[in-house]
């Protein structure tokens, strides 16, 4: 009897050593923190070869499932909320992975491996942090030389917290988790760059802040696009009745404007609304007032949207520096506006005028290099813009027009906003964007859409 009773005394034991051990095994949920304010979900498993470049990019490896991660279960990218940008996956192997980090750092694409509370850290290419134990990577930054020990520091407090301060348990991630793709992110509105902001947030009630303000996407890359499927919402369920409430104001695209836009341009932005209906949420929208804030002081625009019955664009064809350039197009329902030109050429500021340019046609000039070039056609369509060129251009077909499959793709969408990534790559130089080096690898052009 006494020799069972030591037999079921080790086998308790065993299973208390067995339990105690599955507890403190950690995942990607467990260690990326709670007050994240961006996530996105990369399933590998499902994706394309040729789609996981960045990946190859981000280690410098051919193959980083022979580095030890476990690409059969999701990797996440995040944002902490003090604008950190993450990466975490799953680990298979180990020492898979400390031989690859030292080999790798024998070709000085990383620093030495050090090894501090159980957790291995290297520094990537002089900006990421990257720790690692026998469970999950995470890779973390871009952080300066003097700054890696504090980011040590935090990574090592994210990836011993409790499995109550991980992502796991919040409406980010239960919202991430039923967007069914192999590319899905979830992300509040304060998580995006002020010039990025404003196509997501127009139609959000300015009593609704950018913090209640949630835009959920999911993504497909195909050839050299990445094509995202975008929706706001707010997890406040009134704050979210008047943001879809609002969403009805845009009705569904056709091309008309699309082919004006070439495949150089850095930006444009299509909508088919009524002016009377989305004058409102315009006004409402910081960031594209600033956009027209210029041209409204002498120039009406609220009146020439308001004219507006249909299809309307505004392309930019360069990254904005201290001058925006840009074009706008729309088809009009009415030309009443023009009878209150004569008014704006005599209220004019000092230094500035707006003279006639053709028939129906005007330009405005601030004396000091700012110019703006507006007028409407027989038809009714609007067309202006910071010069003559691309005032014509803005309702004209480009010599070099998106591609079909894009127009196609976008005819029927209630709003879409295209980015053709510059060749400089002028888009991922400022930091907070340098997270997207990696991932936009081979990929010239992002285009977000609703429907």
């Amino acid at each position: 009897m006494r020799f069972v009773f030591r037999i079921l005394s080790c086998i308790f034991v065993l299973m208390v050593m067995l339990f105690s051990n599955s507890c403190s095994e950690k995942d990607c949920m467990d260690v990326i923190p709670a007050g994240s304010v961006a996530l996105m979900s990369v399933d590998a498993s499902r994706m394309k070869g040729e789609n996981m470049a960045w990946v190859e990019k981000l280690f410098d490896a051919e193959n980083p499932g022979d580095c030890g991660l476990d690409l059969e279960r999701r990797m996440y990218l995040f944002e902490t909320a003090d604008g950190n940008f993450g990466f975490c996956a799953d680990v298979s192997d180990e020492n898979r992975l400390l031989e690859f980090f030292k080999k790798q750092s024998e070709k000085g694409f990383c620093s030495p491996l050090q090894e501090r509370g159980n957790i291995n850290f290297t520094l990537i290419d002089n900006s990421w942090v990257a720790g690692f134990t026998d469970d999950v990577i995470m890779i973390c930054g871009p952080v300066t030389a003097a700054a890696c020990q504090e980011m040590e520091v935090r990574m090592s407090a994210y990836m011993r917290q409790d499995k109550k301060d991980g992502i796991a348990m919040t409406p980010i991630y239960n919202c991430l988790d039923t967007l069914n793709s192999p590319l899905a992110i979830v992300a509040k509105g304060t998580a995006f760059p002020e010039n990025f902001v404003a196509p997501f947030t127009i139609g959000v009630p300015t009593d609704v802040d950018l913090s209640d303000v949630m835009i959920t996407a999911t993504m497909e890359i195909n050839a050299d696009c990445l094509y995202i499927n975008g929706n706001t919402i707010s997890f406040d369920k009134e704050k979210d009745s008047k943001i879809k409430n609002a969403l009805t104001i845009f009705r569904p695209l056709t091309d008309k404007y699309m082919k004006a836009m070439s495949k150089s341009d850095f930006a444009g932005f299509f909508l088919n609304i009524d002016g009377e209906r989305f004058l409102p949420l315009l006004q409402n929208n910081k960031s594209m007032q600033a956009l027209l804030m210029s041209v409204n002081t002498v120039v009406d625009m609220n009146n020439i949207i308001k004219s507006v019955n249909g299809d309307m664009a505004v392309v930019c064809p360069e990254w904005p520096r201290t001058t925006v350039k840009f074009s706008m197009s729309a088809q009009l329902d009415d030309m009443s506006w023009l009878e209150d030109v004569d008014y704006w050429k005599k209220s004019c500021p000092a230094g500035g005028r707006i003279a006639d340019w053709k028939e129906n046609s005007y330009y405005y000039s601030d004396g000091g290099g700012h110019d703006y070039y507006f007028g409407v056609t027989g038809d009714k369509q609007y067309f202006s813009g910071t010069d003559s060129k691309l005032a014509y251009a803005s309702i004209g077909v480009s010599d070099s027009p998106l591609d079909s499959d894009i127009i196609s793709k976008l005819k029927g969408c209630r709003l879409a906003l295209i980015v053709n990534i510059p060749k400089e790559n002028t888009l991922t130089e400022s930091s907070e964007m340098s997270v997207l080096k990696a991932f936009i690898g081979g990929i010239s052009t992002i285009i977000y859409s609703v429907r």
